[in-house]
């Protein structure tokens, strides 16, 4: 409780914070249920807090393919469960699906920032990461938790379409494309 946090030294946003990269942190198949609803147990005072946590699903995705499917699961019981949040001090209710959708932008074109600052990432690395968050963004598509037209529209970015035909893209976002297109190109109509 943030009443034992404070006196462990440690301030309610450092324990609001820890808890919440706990749960997520711990998510599995077996108990997205029982996760999202300890998420939705936790008090949220602001829409910072409501951004952490779908910063936190998000970059939770591209650290462990194994658990995509239910960080998507995850995602998909906090928008059933929030989709309007009162929030006192704030200006009426908020959505968690906006909020989530902000923190998905931020992290589609800079994945790297879902590491600590002295995690260093060969190319490698950088593009399996990328490689884990197409998976994770075309199958929220494939839930309707994100409109299929961003996968056009994230598509057409990696591909290069619409550039100056003397620039090409990197075998890299052409894969991440192939991927993404592999997952959610269903959803495109």
């Amino acid at each position: 409780s943030y009443a034992s946090a404070k006196r462990r030294g440690v301030t309610a946003s450092q324990d609001f914070r820890s808890a919440i990269c706990s749960l997520v942190g711990a998510v599995h198949m077996h108990n997205v249920k029982a996760v999202s609803e300890q998420l939705v147990s936790i008090h949220v005072n602001r829409e910072s807090e409501l951004a952490f946590i779908a910063k936190a699903i998000v970059r939770q995705s591209m650290l462990d393919s194994s658990r995509v499917e239910a960080l998507v699961e995850l995602t998909e019981c906090l928008l059933l469960a929030w989709p309007l949040h009162e929030c006192p001090g704030a200006f009426g209710a908020i959505s968690f699906m906006p909020t989530f959708h902000a923190a998905c932008r931020k992290e589609l074109w800079a994945p790297e920032r879902a590491l600590p600052p002295t995690a260093q990432l060969d190319p490698s690395q950088q593009f399996a990461k990328k490689l884990i968050y197409m998976r994770f963004f075309g199958l929220l598509a494939v839930r309707g938790l994100i409109h299929g037209h961003a996968i056009w529209i994230v598509s057409q970015d990696l591909l290069m379409l619409g550039a100056p035909e003397t620039v090409f893209p990197s075998q890299n976002d052409v894969e991440c494309s192939c991927e993404l297109l592999s997952v959610a190109g269903s959803t495109l109509r």
